[in-house]
Parts: structure tokens; C-alpha cells; sequence
């Protein structure tokens, strides 16, 4: 009997124990599998900190990488030849484009130096891939003047992080692709070469009118007048003055238009002293300066389309930012109350200009209220380019004491409050007004020497006064990532 109990005890012992033993056993496990699981969550939280500083870092190296090369090509004195390369647009495409050593095969590798330099702790930067190729480069408008183009850059950016402790390195690649645009910041080819180009001059034909009459006055004068005493009125200064052709000037300076005029008012009676001293000298000033545009040339000119540059379609194209209003562009382009210009600007609503200005630009405009200035001081060097497309250019507020250091483009447009005023730069307008007044003075304008330049017609190098015009710019372009990691552990 004791023996029976003292077997029972033993049994209940062993059970216990190796209850307990279980136990342990399945708290061991899970605690372990706790562990497990805790380190694996710590390890992946640490992977996705680790790939978004890798992101993170190769985004950066792309962002750099862009802007050297954009640096690079806006640097007509640098030593990149593909700034050449870039801004020669051929629309024939037997024509092969010349290829720089830069980008050999289209592909060029470019240090991103301060990122490396930045991140140089924990972090490895390969220098990645810029790739670009001459049959992406497409036209901006249809003038085969113009090397207006846009195509697509590419980039390739890897970075590696390897953070401290027991954990692997992670590394991200990142493609971006970003569209570029050789943008000309200047008035279009033929127009750079005019000081004056009137579209529809309807105030000249109002000044040919006002001579006739002068005419037949000066000879029912002659009639009662000796032959050594009669009076010869010198010939209107623009052949076939009464011609709605264009007329234009290419000379450096046109001082006021009317001036010759002024003197053959009806207030003025005609008397022979102030013709042939006056008129006569004037008109000879005047008749050095201006012309028609022969009817051979017009039709030509309007067969080359040379006023498609200023289509809504085409300012888009061309534009490098777009805003609705130009209190919107103020806001993002002016500085301690100075616009800083640095591209080509589409305004879809009127503008009004109020502020200085530093660097090169166009701000043009769709809307048929047009463009008025009444205050527009350059800072600096530079070039302000102002374009209406559909309207006015008014410059009444604009002291007359002031010079407009810019050009003016309204094809569809007159030049209003333009009378004694003073204008550094091109005109190229409809009219001078859109009531002409033929014995009101006309403005002053002085053509800049840096208009001068001849497009690239193919072959050979681009000019040094036509590569000051043209301008690189790269727009943002869509990102895309690719995600790799290697288990790197420290230790076995």
C-alpha cells in the first residue's frame, strides 16, 4: 500500500514537471518568436527609412545634375559644345545633327558633386546617365526661320545608404525624364531688323492725303510766281504714299514720324519760306529712314507666314511658364519689388506693367486689352520683349520724361499714347494710333544693336549675336523609382 502511494507520488511529480518543462518551453518559443517578430518589424520600419533617404538622395542627385546642365547650356562662352548641338533645329531630316562629344552616343554621365559631398556620411551616389537624342528635337513653330525647338533629356540617378547597426543596405534608382525647350527670348526673325514696321499704316496715308493738298496749293502758288522764284516741293518721302503696304524703317534711330507734317497743317499757311526751309529738310530726313514694303516682298511675307509666331497656338507652344492674370506671374517672379524675368511668359488676361525689371524675358498676351505701361525701369542688363497679340500697346501712362527700354509687338494692335514718347527697342505694330492724327509728333525710337542677328539656316556654327537670343530651359518632367535592396549583414 505505501509502495502503491509512494508510485502515485512519483507519477504526479513527473507531470508536473513536465508540464512545467512545456511550459517553459512553448514561453521560450514565444518569446523567441516575439523577438522575431520584433526585429523583423524594426527591420522593415529601418528598410523604409533607409529606401526613402535613398530616394530621397538620388532625387537630389537628378535635381543637381539638371541644373549644371541647364547652367551649362545657357553659357554661350562655355566650353559645352553642346550648346550648338541643342539649339540647331533642322526641319530636314536628311540633314543629320552634328553630335558633341559631350554626348557621345547620346549619353553622357555628369557628377552630382554637392549631393555626394552633402550625404557622403552614409550614403553612396553613382553618377548617373543623362541621355538625349537629336530625333527628339521638334519644332516650336512652322517658320523655317526659327530654331525655336523642344525635346526630352533623361536622367539616371542611383544612391545607396547603408545605415549603422545589424541591417541591410538599401539602394533606389530614379529616372526622370524632363522635356527642354530652346525658346527664343527676342523679337522674331525678320522683325528683329526693323526699327519701325507699320502692318497697316493708316496715319502715313493720312500724312500723303495732307501733302496732295500742299501740292496743289504750292502750285496754284507757282502760277503768280517768276521761274527762278517758284516754289519745288520735294517728293513725299515713301513711294506710292497712299499704299495700305507696310512701311518700315531699318535705320538706327526714327525720330518723330510727324515731324514734316507738322509744318504743312492747315493751321500753317503755305508760304514759301517754311516750305523750302522746313519742309523740305524734313522731308528729306524722314524720306532717308522709311519705306513701303514692296508688293512683291508683302505678298511673300504673308505666303512665309511671318506673323504665325504671334498665334494663340504658338505663344503656348513657345511659353515656358502660362498664367492666368498677371498678378499671378507678380507673385512668382517679382522680388523686393523687382521682376526678375528669366523666360517666356503667356498672360491669357490684359497686363499692366508698374514695376523695374532685370534679365530676359517676354510677357505676352492673348487678351484683346493688350499691354499698358506705366512704368517699366530696366535694372541691370537684360531685354524685355512685350507682346499683344490681339490688342493695344498703350503707353499714356508713361512719363514722358521716362525711355521704354523694351520691344513692343502688337501685330493686331496700334500704339497708343505713343506721341512724344521715347522707346529703346523695335515697334512692330499695326498702326501708331487708332485714330491717326497726321500733325501730332510720333515717338522716338531707337533700334538696340543687339537685335542684329541672322538665324541659323544650316551649316556651320550658330552665330555669336544669334545665341545671345536663344535661351535653354528645362520643364518638370514624371518621376518613376525603382526599388532594389541586397541583405548586407554585418558580423556571419
Amino acid at each position: 500500500m505505501a509502495f502503491q502511494t509512494r508510485s502515485r507520488d512519483r507519477s504526479g511529480v513527473g507531470a508536473i514537471f513536465f508540464i512545467a518543462t512545456a511550459i517553459v518551453v512553448v514561453l521560450s518559443i514565444m518569446v523567441m518568436a516575439n523577438s522575431l517578430f520584433t526585429s523583423k518589424v524594426q527591420e522593415q520600419a529601418v528598410d523604409i527609412s533607409v529606401a526613402d533617404r535613398a530616394g530621397t538622395v538620388a532625387e537630389s542627385a537628378v535635381e543637381e545634375v539638371a541644373y549644371r546642365l541647364l547652367s551649362r547650356l545657357n553659357d554661350p562662352d562655355g566650353d559645352l559644345e553642346l550648346y550648338d548641338v541643342i539649339r540647331k533645329f533642322d526641319g530636314n531630316p536628311s540633314v543629320s545633327t552634328e553630335e558633341s562629344p559631350f554626348l557621345e552616343g547620346r549619353t553622357a554621365v555628369l557628377e552630382p558633386v554637392l549631393t555626394q559631398r552633402a550625404y557622403q556620411d552614409t550614403t553612396e551616389v553613382q553618377a548617373g546617365k543623362v541621355t538625349a537624342g537629336p530625333e527628339e528635337q521638334l519644332p516650336l513653330t512652322n517658320a523655317s526661320d526659327s530654331n525655336e525647338s523642344y525635346g526630352t533629356f533623361g536622367f539616371e540617378e542611383a544612391a545607396r545608404v547603408t545605415p549603422p547597426g545589424n541591417f541591410r543596405s538599401v539602394e533606389r534608382k530614379v529616372y526622370f525624364s524632363k522635356t527642354f525647350k530652346v525658346v527664343l527670348l527676342a523679337p522674331p526673325y525678320p522683325f528683329n531688323k526693323y526699327t519701325l514696321f507699320l502692318k497697316e499704316p493708316r496715319r502715313f496715308r493720312a500724312y500723303f492725303e495732307r501733302y496732295e493738298q500742299a501740292r496743289e496749293q504750292v502750285d496754284a502758288l507757282n502760277v503768280s510766281l517768276p521761274a527762278d522764284r517758284q516754289i519745288v516741293l520735294p517728293d513725299f518721302p515713301i513711294e506710292d504714299g497712299g499704299s495700305t503696304r507696310p512701311i518700315f524703317s531699318t535705320a538706327g534711330t526714327v525720330e518723330s514720324a510727324a515731324t514734316a507734317m507738322s509744318s504743312l497743317s492747315p493751321a500753317n499757311p503755305i508760304d514759301p519760306a517754311t516750305i523750302l526751309a522746313s519742309v523740305q529738310a524734313d522731308f528729306a530726313r524722314v524720306a532717308s529712314q522709311l519705306k513701303r514694303q514692296p508688293t512683291a516682298e508683302t505678298s511673300e511675307f504673308e505666303d512665309k507666314q511671318y506673323y504665325d509666331p504671334f498665334s494663340e497656338a504658338a505663344l503656348e507652344r513657345r511659353a515656358t511658364h502660362i498664367y492666368d492674370n498677371f498678378a499671378e506671374l507678380l507673385g512668382r517672379v517679382s522680388r523686393n519689388g523687382v521682376l526678375v524675368l528669366n523666360g517666356f511668359y503667356l498672360v491669357r488676361r490684359g497686363v499692366t506693367l508698374d514695376m523695374p525689371w532685370t534679365g530676359r524675358g517676354v510677357i505676352a498676351t492673348t487678351s484683346p486689352e493688350g499691354i499698358r505701361v506705366k512704368s517699366a525701369e530696366k535694372q541691370g542688363d537684360g531685354r524685355l520683349v512685350l507682346v499683344a497679340s490681339r490688342g493695344p500697346v498703350d503707353l499714356s501712362p508713361l512719363s514722358s520724361t521716362d525711355t521704354l527700354q523694351a520691344d513692343v509687338l502688337a501685330p493686331e494692335g496700334v500704339l497708343d499714347g505713343a506721341s512724344g514718347k521715347r522707346i529703346e527697342g523695335i515697334v512692330m505694330v499695326r498702326d501708331l494710333a487708332g485714330s491717326p492724327d497726321p500733325y501730332a509728333p510720333g515717338p522716338t525710337i531707337t533700334r538696340p544693336a543687339e537685335s542684329d542677328y541672322e538665324p541659323w539656316t544650316g551649316g556651320g556654327a550658330l552665330s555669336p549675336d544669334y545665341k545671345k537670343q536663344l535661351a535653354f530651359f528645362l520643364n518638370p518632367g514624371f518621376l518613376k523609382r525603382e526599388y532594389q535592396s541586397k541583405r548586407e549583414k554585418s558580423g556571419n
